[in-house]
């Protein structure tokens, strides 16, 4: 017996425990605070302080372990963001103000949080460590609901004409000029964008006599792409080509505009030449997924029915006819 304490054998399930050993958790000490732990909830018997305290029949993370966590889980919480494919641009966004966090996972702390960004990253930490069964899912509700998110307000700018001409005349790169195109031809999320030219092949367009479509299927969370929507002489054009979405990002913010716009514009482009509210939502990948097959058809033959026309419109906008 040393210091008070006794040696003893515990069976543990030998996978687990190298996991966590490999992570460097000290087994012993981990084990001595979930049985006062234990003790505490069932007898109130314990003196000293345990690992979490009982606040009003609900628990709550002492700081001191977090500040060990975040240390510990910081490479590997980015790799789980990574893996959550968000957009680069939003996840470098996210990755920042994590870096430029203190990580305390209790109330007074949480509360003080405003930033959105900040807020919706240390969600995502509390989800992650939720998922790897360093907390449980009761304290990750706890914790999540200590962080308020602000509401952001809607942005209705939409670009003028004008003002899309001018940035694409701007523009200083001529790969980036092209993702420009498409995203004011199609409506295409920037992420979705870059993905449909890194991965184009032209066996699959759809062509018609004034257009092409081409068959994207991307499903990002609630975010889909079903179909990319392009003047006929334009899709016959391209061809695959590596570019990054930071790039694109870069060159047409530092023209005058974030492209993130270019889909709003195109929207209100599709609106104003008359087409219906629905199918604008298709062209653009906001209808659900789970609709019939024959629901599923029609929209399709209504939107070929308007791109069309449409789309003269589109060319002389770029004087490409």
């Amino acid at each position: 017996m040393l210091n008070n304490k006794k040696i003893t054998t515990v069976y543990i399930d030998e996978d687990i425990l190298n996991k966590a050993k490999s992570m460097g958790l000290n087994i012993s000490k981990f084990i001595e605070l979930k049985l006062k732990e234990f003790i505490e909830i069932n007898s109130h018997e314990l003196t000293e302080k345990p690992l979490i305290s009982i606040k009003s029949h609900r628990r709550e993370l002492d700081p001191r372990p977090a500040d060990y966590k975040y240390n510990k889980y910081k490479n590997e919480f980015i790799k789980y963001l990574r893996g959550k494919n968000l957009s680069n641009g939003y996840l470098n966004d996210l990755i920042n103000a994590f870096s430029k966090m203190e990580i305390k996972l209790n109330k007074e702390h949480l509360n003080t949080i405003k930033d959105r960004n900040k807020q919706i990253v240390m969600r995502h930490y509390i989800e992650f460590l939720k998922t790897n069964d360093v907390i449980s899912e009761e304290e990750a509700n706890q914790l999540k609901g200590y962080l308020k998110l602000r509401q952001s307000k809607p942005d209705e700018f939409i670009p003028s004409d004008e003002i899309v001409l001018n940035v694409y005349n701007n523009i200083k790169n001529d790969r980036v000029k092209i993702i420009y195109k498409i995203l004011c031809y199609s409506g295409l999320r920037i992420t979705e964008a870059v993905k449909f030219i890194r991965e184009f092949d032209k066996t699959k367009l759809i062509i018609n006599e004034s257009f092409v479509r081409y068959p994207l299927n991307y499903n990002r969370g609630k975010k889909n792409s079903y179909y990319v929507y392009l003047p006929k002489e334009f899709g016959l054009s391209l061809h695959r080509m590596y570019i990054h979405e930071d790039t694109v990002t870069h060159y047409i913010s530092k023209a005058g505009l974030n492209p993130k716009y270019l889909r709003k514009w195109f929207y209100n482009f599709l609106i104003f030449n008359n087409v219906p509210e629905s199918i604008a939502d298709y062209i653009e990948g906001r209808s659900p997924l789970s609709v019939g097959s024959m629901h599923y058809l029609g929209k399709v033959k209504q939107a070929d029915y308007w791109y069309d026309k449409v789309v003269i419109s589109l060319n002389k906008f770029f004087n490409d006819v």
